[in-house]
């Protein structure tokens, strides 16, 4: 097909989305809780279909696979489907005394007919988990998945056209140019996940037809060892959080925050740590997952490389094999601000590590860098995490923890600024894919507002100012 005749399929596919969307926004909490069963199921039953999608597009671990795009998707719906019923019930708002004879409410509505546009690093979770709420909410729904997870596609694909309609839910693949023509019609949301740079040019498209977006982006996400923190604890947390995924996940930890004092120490037992994991050969171990193409693992080896030529020091590994596409668990030390991998999301297995001597020196160090999506602090000592807590700003934050934020059911989950716009995930991300329309409705002619009628009399300017200065 020529890229003519994509762009009409896909703008035929658009309208009939379009002139469907009141009707499907008009479906009451039992059909919505239907398509959600129904989704669920599907992919429950398509599960080992999943797992080698993800193995032949990433190289995913079937335990990492589980949990990332199957468990997560599963647990969004049971909580969709546990408070559907009370976020679609509409919400009564106290009049004031100077309104009485009124009533107001507010009343989830669907926006309509909605663009989400996921990344390949979980093509699963990061398409189906919006889908899920876009779909709670009453929206119609136009999927673009990325062009590089082709047998993820292929399975969605299946699950998606076995259970809706294309003019309620349909998925449409291809490369920059289809998203390039996705973005240009006037959707009435955009739900995007992906680099900052891409979510750049997605909320230009968008503003051109005054399009709602939502960001889900990343960025440099810092984690924080304290003086007194549990470093076995910590470090395996710290190092779960970077390789999962083989650390091409949004909220892994991109750089560490030490004590000068216990540099040393930090980097032994994270030596040991991955050591213990992955053996003296990560590449060769299964438990490690791929880097997603050549030109990321590229990417990668180039940040690696300037690095070194500006002085950094590697303590442990720096290697990869670009035909496996692996690349070894690897630490860095003595970086700067001069090196590009303290300048762009590392989205790989490298952990720079920084180093402080005072605690009030971590929140300086933050503060050069845009806002994180994740923040990570390991501290026993509630003075110190609040005070790094209140100095700092993020999407999401973890204590002594990391990761497990994006999983925890009702939270909502999102960026700031550089790192996103909007929320998802439970409430939050049902809202995000709704429009709170409010409502007043008079209950009775006898009300404050008919005072403020002309003509103006001097004893309605009296009872104005009564008005003003005692409700």
């Amino acid at each position: 097909m020529n890229e003519i005749m994509k762009k009409e399929s896909i703008i035929d596919i658009f309208e009939s989305q379009k002139a469907n969307y009141i009707k499907v926004g008009s479906r009451d909490v039992r059909e919505r809780r239907k398509d959600l069963i129904s989704l669920r199921q599907s992919v429950l039953a398509n599960r080992q279909e999943i797992l080698d999608a993800l193995f032949k597009d990433l190289g995913k671990p079937t335990l990492e696979a589980e949990i990332s795009d199957i468990y997560t998707i599963k647990t969004e719906i049971n909580h969709i489907l546990k408070h559907l019923s009370t976020w679609m019930h509409p919400r009564r708002v106290r009049a004031p005394l100077s309104l009485r004879g009124t009533t107001g409410y507010i009343r989830p509505e669907s926006k309509g007919v909605v663009l989400i546009i996921s990344p390949w690093n979980f093509p699963f979770n990061l398409s189906l988990g919006p889908l899920a709420l876009a779909l709670a909410a009453g929206n119609c729904v136009v999927l673009k998945p990325s062009e590089h997870t082709p047998h993820s596609n292929k399975v969605m694909e299946k699950i998606i056209s076995e259970n809706f309609e294309k003019n309620h839910i349909c998925l449409i693949e291809g490369e920059a140019e289809t998203s390039q023509i996705l973005t240009s019609l006037p959707f009435h949301h955009i739900f995007f996940t992906g680099s900052p740079a891409v979510g750049r040019q997605v909320m230009l498209a968008a503003a051109k037809n005054l399009c709602s977006v939502t960001l889900e982006l990343g960025g440099k996400n810092p984690a924080i060892i304290d003086r007194d923190s549990d470093l076995n604890d910590a470090i395996k947390r710290i190092v779960w959080g970077k390789l999962f995924n083989c650390g091409q996940v949004c909220i892994s930890p991109d750089y560490l925050i030490v004590p000068e004092e216990k540099l040393e120490e930090i980097c032994d037992r994270i030596k040991s740590q991955i050591t213990d994991w992955y053996g003296e050969s990560p590449i060769e171990n299964k438990d490690l997952g791929c880097i997603i193409n050549t030109s990321h693992y590229d990417r990668i080896e180039k940040l690696l490389i300037d690095s070194a030529s500006k002085g950094a020091i590697v303590k442990h590994g720096g290697k990869g094999d670009r035909s496996k596409l692996k690349f070894e668990p690897t630490v860095l030390i003595n970086v700067d601000s001069s090196m590009m991998i303290m300048n762009e999301e590392i989205f790989g297995p490298i952990l720079p590590i920084l180093t402080y001597k005072h605690n009030d020196e971590v929140n300086s160090i933050i503060q050069q860098q845009d806002r994180p999506l994740a923040y990570y602090i390991f501290s026993k000592n509630q003075v110190n995490i609040r005070n790094w807590i209140y100095g700092s700003r993020s999407g999401t934050t973890g204590i002594n923890e990391t990761f497990v934020q994006f999983i925890f059911p009702g939270l909502p989950f999102g960026g700031i600024n550089a790192s996103g716009i909007g929320k998802s995930h439970g409430q939050a991300g049902f809202e995000t894919f709704s429009n709170l329309r409010s409502f007043v409705k008079q209950r009775s002619t006898l009300n404050m507002v008919q005072m403020i009628f002309p003509p103006y009399s001097n004893f309605k300017e009296v009872i104005s100012r009564l008005t003003t200065k005692w409700l």
